[in-house]
């Protein structure tokens, strides 16, 4: 928030968006933000079962070196020796959506949902979910400089004071 000083009132709040803070600084930028209903649940469970989720998301980044490519719509990934718990979030995926298909040890992942988890934007999407619960002026995920500065991963504007975040899987 900005303060302006007048006779008025003193002091009278004003408020600046995203989009401003940004040309203030010379970056044009584009929101991509995307939401589907399904990634809210998905991003709670991995939240509430973080060892487990972390664990997971490991060794299917692993064995994304030796995943099945020649299908157009899904990856084809094997995984072995998977945990309980392990097993249980990849059923609660294929719940969501998020896998195609979870039947010994071989998972089938969509393409167009594997870059949510397997890039990290999940955590950048609970980012975002946790700034909107805390009551950010406004907020947006996925942010990126037409030209070409770079990538933000969080933006928001609380109370006037420019936030950023940088988000590591």
């Amino acid at each position: 928030v900005i303060d302006i000083f007048d006779k008025e009132s003193f002091p009278k709040k004003l408020s600046i968006s995203l989009t401003d803070y940004f040309k203030v600084y010379g970056w044009s930028v584009e929101f991509k933000n995307t939401h589907e209903k399904d990634w809210d649940d998905l991003v709670n469970f991995f939240v509430k079962e973080m060892k487990i989720s972390q664990t997971l998301l490991s060794r299917i980044r692993k064995a994304k070196e030796h995943v099945d490519k020649s299908n157009d719509d899904f990856f084809s990934y094997s995984l072995f020796n998977l945990q309980p718990n392990q097993v249980e979030l990849l059923v609660e995926m294929e719940k969501l959506g998020f896998i195609l298909e979870f039947k010994d040890n071989h998972l089938k992942i969509k393409k167009d949902k594997a870059a949510f988890f397997d890039t990290g934007d999940w955590l950048e999407y609970y980012v975002f979910m946790s700034a909107k619960q805390l009551g950010f002026d406004e907020i947006a995920w996925n942010v990126e400089d037409k030209s070409g500065k770079g990538e933000l991963d969080f933006v928001g504007i609380c109370e006037g004071q420019l936030v950023l975040a940088s988000c590591k899987t």
